[in-house]
């Protein structure tokens, strides 16, 4: 295990933080399987991820990592992962810019850890050399849309009905923070 910080949630549970490593394929297909079912993020529409596409799925991630284009670190808790924030380098002309992913089991949301996450990855992506970080969000996900704009997120675009999930269309918010 890569663990490099702890949290402390706010009911006083004990989170690792740790980078990615094959060591948590089993976990981290249970928890986009979880998420998956949830049909609450962007990534995910009701799939289930077998172990050999999650397996193919981490080794090109941690290939990226290796090389500096993406930035990755899972909340896990117990051997499992309940949390995860990420911030994938753009290619050519967009190589200052990183394009962010959260995700928090829902039994864990509320307790600060996204916000910890999301504020863990913008200080590695400012280290690493990055100058704005982006992100979709769905428009009726209020508490994703209020935690971006506590850490300094602004909506910069706005796709009328540019997401369609559990059977309604809602818009897709464009938001972007300057790390300069």
């Amino acid at each position: 295990m890569q663990k490099f910080d702890t949290f402390l949630l706010k009911n006083g549970r004990e989170v690792d933080i740790v980078f990615p490593s094959m060591e948590y394929l089993k976990a981290v297909t249970d928890f986009v399987n979880k998420l998956s079912k949830e049909d609450t993020y962007l990534s995910f529409a009701g799939e289930e991820y077998s172990l050999e596409h999650e397996r193919a799925w981490l080794e090109n991630i941690l290939n990226e990592i290796k090389f500096k284009k993406n930035y990755i670190i899972w909340a896990v808790v117990d051997g499992r992962i309940i949390g995860g924030c990420d911030i994938k380098v753009g290619r050519k002309r967009e190589e200052h810019v990183g394009t962010i992913g959260l995700m928090v089991d829902s039994n864990f949301r509320g307790q600060g850890l996204g916000e910890y996450l999301i504020r863990k990855i913008l200080k590695i992506a400012k280290e690493a050399g990055l100058q704005i970080a982006k992100l979709d969000v769905f428009s009726d996900n209020v508490p994703a849309v209020s935690l971006y704009k506590k850490v300094g997120f602004v909506e910069y675009g706005r796709l009328p009905d540019g997401f369609f999930r559990k059977e309604k269309f809602s818009d897709k918010v464009e938001m972007y923070k300057n790390l300069k």
